[in-house]
């Protein structure tokens, strides 16, 4: 029997959400109305079609519940319905960001190799290095250890030469020697002058005493180290010191070396001068170094340009002994346009110098400009006399008009000083081939005629197709248009150029056969001077001057400096080992006790230097944040250029989207055309709020995260006022990134 529908009580359970509550929700339906059927035969089709039922209802709360929770940023987990609850807040997320790290970078690969030998000229150093090195013009090597003293004997004259500029970090400007070979590496030793001052110290003594090596005075104003000094006033007058060097200095008390013991008595005052060049380079005492391109006020506008010695170093700036570049004259020889002054110097071409003591006086000279310098010492292998005139052969180059002087040459009679080279016109002869000897192991060098070049003469070959070398000995002379010299095989004959022997001659009347070779020396300066006269043995003395204003420019380089045998240095660092931006790097990280290899990627360059290190940013995995759809918002905004959005028909809710995506919603601003001019309409959160006499509009983006600007029926009524036959109205936005 079944209880009629109207007569059976409704009761619903709303908490009966899934599968097996609504089943035996709608089973229980059944019952109140077929109470004798139970519901609990699988096989029964009315159970068939209340789970059928059943499962339907799980599945659609299921989706009920999913939809609601994607109503609420706490329960929402779809990434485009996250986007659109935060729009609405007018919030526009940035994409996703990689974990960022700093990583520490090291180098461990690069070169280090000995030295040979090094040799400085013309402020270009050029060092000797194993033919494997790994090195490139402009590379940065450094140079380390070289001795910073070296003795060489010169001329039978031992000289010693502070070395330690071959040691730094300097920039490869040549491989190879003269374009041959790869073990030789040159680079130029140069430091930029931010400024020079000339500082002029001074100040009264009240005591002195010295302890036979040097001399202590007491002042309450004590000049710098490095600073050059002459004391005068004291009593006893053995006090009285001109051009000493200031060595220690105290806050009290200065320091100079003299043999001077005397008991002090009173009086003195001291007077000084130094220049003070502000560089970084760091260079030792004693080191002479070379300025150049120097710009001063007064004319000339150079006088801080010459060579000068350091006296003292700070991180900061050189001290330098301006009085100590001078010259002691020995000779001089007008030749009616310029005057030649012998005598050793360090000065240079475009050098102010001041000449006095000279007779007669128009030798001398006031802030002159040094024209052309000359150094020169050469081996002589032969001198010959006729009675009048003087040959010598010779391994270097001399020119006419020269002073030079000879030492060490046998007879005595061929040693002179400060003569005048009358001519120099060397020995030539043109080759036809050089050809290495096997069995005697030298080369034997043809020329097209009689050479007239004598056994034991210096003789350099240049233009060969092979054999460019020399000065080197002739050992025979087999034939009149031959001549042998000591060579390596180069693989084959050489042929064309020129054979060249040196030789100058001088006025003279000494003779005879020379037994034993010496020396010729040129060392000399020239100025601008119309005096002639004969040459004179004269005494004098020549002093580089350095005052004026700094103006600009400068740097030191260094000139003069000896080849180093046997330097025991060592040259390192191929410079640095760019590690770009991206390159994806692997690491080993230990989090909470576990240790992971970590790929991370590099998000700036790093330079890292041979057996150094780096510390560069770096992100896990791959930069994902540099990827286009990931890019974060910029920080900075900035106007986006007004664009027109569309053209309104006046219907009512219309929307138009903005081109632009990446824009900030709160700083859109459209502007609609009211037939003469475009008037701004006001952004509202809702257009319900407004009616249609009101210039509003509002803007929405969807889960594309494309923008649009929403209109009510606003736009009809501008539309019918405006009366347009063609119905339409121009509409545009412009925003802000």
């Amino acid at each position: 029997m079944t209880t009629p529908v109207n007569k059976v009580p409704v009761s619903i359970d709303y908490t009966s959400r899934d599968y097996y509550a609504l089943r035996q929700e709608l089973i229980s339906r059944v019952q109140a109305r077929v109470p004798n059927w139970l519901g609990n035969d699988p096989s029964d089709f009315g159970v068939a079609i209340i789970e059928a039922f059943a499962y339907m209802g799980d599945i659609l709360n299921y989706y009920i519940d999913r939809a609601a929770n994607e109503s609420y940023i706490a329960t929402a987990t779809q990434r485009d319905t996250l986007l659109n609850l935060a729009s609405m807040y007018g919030y526009s997320p940035a994409g996703y960001v990689s974990a960022a790290t700093d990583i520490q970078l090291s180098n461990k690969f690069g070169y280090a190799g000995q030295i040979g030998g090094s040799i400085l000229e013309s402020g270009v150093a050029q060092i000797i290095v194993a033919n494997d090195h790994p090195f490139l013009v402009n590379d940065y090597v450094t140079i380390a250890g070289v001795p910073t003293e070296v003795s060489v004997i010169s001329g039978g004259v031992t000289k010693q030469y502070n070395t330690s500029v071959y040691n730094g970090t300097y920039k490869i400007t040549a491989i190879g020697l003269a374009g041959v070979g790869t073990n030789t590496i040159s680079y130029k030793p140069e430091f930029t002058i931010t400024g020079i001052t000339t500082e002029s110290p001074s100040g009264t003594i009240t005591a002195a005493s010295g302890d036979g090596t040097y001399v202590t005075y007491t002042t309450t104003t004590p000049p710098k180290v490095g600073s050059v000094v002459t004391v005068t006033g004291v009593t006893p007058s053995s006090y009285n010191l001109t051009d000493v060097l200031v060595e220690n200095v105290t806050d009290s008390t200065f320091t100079v070396k003299s043999t001077v013991t005397a008991d002090y008595t009173s009086g003195g005052t001291f007077t000084g001068s130094y220049l003070k060049i502000s560089t970084a380079s760091q260079i030792v005492a004693g080191q002479k170094i070379q300025v150049k391109n120097v710009v001063s006020s007064g004319s000339p506008a150079n006088r801080y340009n010459g060579i000068w010695t350091v006296t003292n170093s700070t991180l900061d700036d050189i001290t330098v002994n301006v009085p100590a570049n001078n010259c002691d004259i020995t000779g001089i020889y007008g030749t009616g346009s310029v005057v030649v002054y012998s005598g050793d110097n360090d000065f240079v071409v475009g050098q102010t110098v001041t000449v006095t003591d000279l007779a007669p006086s128009g030798y001398n000279a006031t802030n002159a400009e040094v024209q052309s310098v000359t150094h020169i010492l050469a081996t002589v292998t032969s001198a010959s006399g006729s009675g009048s005139v003087v040959t010598y052969l010779v391994d270097k180059e001399f020119a006419a008009n020269q002073l030079v002087t000879m030492t060490g040459i046998n007879p005595s009679g061929y040693n002179l000083t400060n003569a005048v080279i009358a001519s120099a016109t060397p020995i030539t002869a043109t080759i036809t081939s050089v050809v290495y000897r096997t069995v005697t192991g030298d080369l034997l060098v043809t020329t097209s005629s009689n050479h007239g070049m004598v056994a034991n003469s210096f003789v350099t070959t240049s233009g060969n197709s092979l054999y460019n070398i020399g000065p080197v000995l002739i050992t025979d002379v087999p034939l009149p248009n031959q001549f042998v010299i000591n060579g390596s095989d180069l693989g084959g004959t050489g042929t064309g150029g020129t054979a060249t022997v040196y030789r100058f001659t001088v006025n003279n009347s000494t003779t005879g056969t020379m037994i034993q070779g010496g020396y010729a020396k040129v060392s000399q300066f020239t100025l601008t001077n119309s005096t002639t006269t004969t040459v004179i043995n004269g005494v004098g003395k020549a002093v580089a001057i350095a005052t004026g204003s700094y103006t600009s420019g400068g740097v030191i380089n260094f000139a003069n400096l000896p080849t180093v045998e046997n330097m025991g240095g060592l040259v390192y660092n191929i410079g640095t080992t760019l590690v770009p931006a991206g390159t994806e790097l692997t690491a080993e990280v230990t989090y909470q006790g576990v240790t992971e290899q970590v790929i991370f990627s590099t998000v700036t360059d790093a330079n890292v230097p041979y057996k150094g290190t780096s510390t560069v940013s770096a992100v896990e995995g791959k930069n994902v944040s540099l990827l286009e759809e990931n890019k974060a918002n910029p920080a900075i905004a900035y106007d986006i250029d007004a664009e027109l959005i569309g053209t309104s028909t006046g219907e009512v809710d219309q929307s138009f989207s903005i081109a632009n995506k990446i824009v900030d919603r709160s700083t859109i601003r459209v502007f609609v055309d009211n037939g003469t001019s475009f008037e701004e309409w006001t952004q509202v959160t809702d257009l319900i709020d407004y009616d249609s006499h009101d210039n509003v509009f509002s803007t929405s983006v969807d889960a594309q995260g494309v923008i649009y600007v929403n209109f009510g029926d606003g736009i009809w009524r501008q539309l019918t006022r405006r009366r347009y036959s063609n119905n339409s109205i121009r509409i545009r936005a412009v925003s802000r990134r």
